[in-house]
């Protein structure tokens, strides 16, 4: 399923990406962009705990229901570090988890006790789900705009090794199919033999609108010779 995708975001195009199609691809990715970065926070605080908390016992000072439908309560509480020294602590946290009741376990850095949080066994496994459909809404996100990106960029370098060095052959069109991630586009398959006589398939899409190929059409493709998989459609009568 992976490299069926890959080969389908870096199919050579017969069609040039508009300035348009390039600023949506960038605004789609720039969506995900958040979605990512609370993911990598979160990652980044639960590490810092594993490698640097301490668990200390402390003592509620004021809790308030917050949130659509009270489903958060904002809990102050004061707890000792280990040298003695008292601390006010701050957080909100989900009413279903029930942490807000004294006395209240607090989950501190060593480094820096500023930084704590109410502390209960199995807190990982219920952020679990929370961060795991954020992680998959910015993974969505850059799989529909920044990876084809990528794979444009990709065929676009490849392109211009091919047309430098590429080497030239004899291609025919297999078939013209709608290409299923794009409608109004579509898929041409064609085939080609190499330097070692191995028969190759390759692929490009354009608009099915502008498209003028059918089966049995002759033409050229150039393929790299280190990499005879690779080639590109350049047309003409063979």
């Amino acid at each position: 399923m992976i490299r069926r995708y890959i080969r389908a975001i870096t199919r050579q195009s017969l069609d040039e990406w508009s300035r348009l199609e390039l600023a949506i691809t960038a605004a789609v990715t720039c969506l995900g962009l958040p979605y990512l970065a609370l993911v990598i926070v979160a990652v980044g605080s639960e590490a810092r705990y594993a490698l640097d908390g301490s668990v200390a016992m402390g003592h509620i000072v004021s809790t308030r229901v917050s949130g659509r439908n009270a489903q958060n309560i904002d809990v102050t509480y004061s707890f000792v570090t280990a040298d003695g020294q008292s601390r006010i602590g701050n957080a909100s946290t989900p009413t279903d988890w029930h942490v807000a009741k004294d006395p209240i376990t607090v989950e501190l850095l060593r480094s820096d006790p500023d930084v704590n949080r109410p502390y209960y066994d199995g807190r990982i496994l219920d952020e679990l789900p929370r961060e795991s459909v954020t992680l998959g809404f910015a993974l969505s996100m850059f799989a529909i705009s920044l990876f084809p990106w990528l794979g444009h960029r990709w065929r676009d370098r490849l392109e211009r090794e091919l047309r430098r060095s590429g080497a030239r052959a004899s291609a025919t069109v297999e078939s013209v199919k709608p290409y299923v991630l794009g409608p109004g586009y579509a898929v041409v398959r064609y085939t080609y033999v190499d330097g070692a006589s191995v028969k190759r398939f390759g692929e490009a899409y354009a608009r099915a609108a502008r498209l003028n190929m059918r089966p049995g059409d002759r033409g050229f493709a150039l393929f790299a010779p280190a990499h005879p998989q690779w080639s590109m459609w350049i047309g003409g009568h063979a």
